[in-house]
């Protein structure tokens, strides 16, 4: 049985906000804390394959930000959650320049928060392909984490789309 329905749209697919959330809690299951919640703006999201996903990740240019040569970090008025909420722009952008590619959709990318890993409390990001893989994306290094390299993350309590 598929852990949600799939619907076809030009140049990929799309995933409901209620199907989502399930393909979420079958894939972190014990990575979350019981009182998680999706926090989901939108109706259905655009599912990108992982080459265009990778490409728009490398042209945010965030490693810029995050390297000693480019701008200093200053403590919490530029950390992980403002990395994530970056990145989340961006991807926000690249739906918004091609509105007819995805029939008007955001893509499946968003911000998540817990100790990541553990004992860490973190933000990054993350996002579900047309493949139907989940992946933690590190805004800060521009790295995208399959989900089988994250087995310390726990507690995860904050998820948005």
């Amino acid at each position: 049985m598929k852990p949600y329905i799939e619907q076809k749209v030009s140049g990929g697919a799309t995933i409901s906000a209620k199907d989502l959330e399930d393909l979420i809690k079958l894939n972190l299951g014990n990575k979350l804390v019981k009182e998680w919640r999706l926090y989901a703006a939108d109706s259905d999201y655009y599912l990108p394959s992982y080459a265009v996903a990778d490409t728009i990740i490398r042209q945010s240019r965030m490693k810029e930000l995050a390297s000693p040569s480019g701008n200093k970090l200053r403590g919490q008025s530029f950390d992980c959650d403002d990395f994530s909420l970056l990145l989340k722009a961006r991807f926000a952008y690249a739906a918004y320049r091609e509105p007819q590619k995805y029939q008007n959709r955001p893509y499946c990318f968003g911000i998540v928060w817990g100790l990541l890993p553990f004992p860490f409390p973190h933000s990054m990001n993350w996002l579900v392909t047309d493949a139907k893989e989940f992946y933690f994306v590190e805004p800060q290094r521009q790295e995208i984490i399959p989900l089988n390299q994250c087995q310390h993350y726990r507690y995860i309590n904050f998820i948005m789309v």
